[in-house]
């Protein structure tokens, strides 16, 4: 999954937990199974972008909080 949005994730990973859900519902549940795993792929990698994003944060704060001083 290639950097996709925080809201494109989480409808990815939505659809995927639903589509999951239908074909264990059908009978077949490796193909549901596989689509779990997916889904976590992409929850994983939504984690992921948010850790990046979330410390490359306090540098660009504390450049702001020392530029106030």
């Amino acid at each position: 999954m290639a950097h996709l949005s925080f809201e494109e994730s989480r409808e990815e990973i939505a659809s995927l937990l639903e589509h999951g859900n239908k074909e264990f519902d059908n009978g077949h549940p490796l193909v549901a199974l596989s689509m779990l795993f997916e889904a976590q792929f992409a929850l994983n990698a939504m984690v992921q972008n948010a850790m990046e994003e979330a410390v490359e944060l306090p540098s660009c704060l504390s450049s702001t909080s020392t530029m106030l001083h």
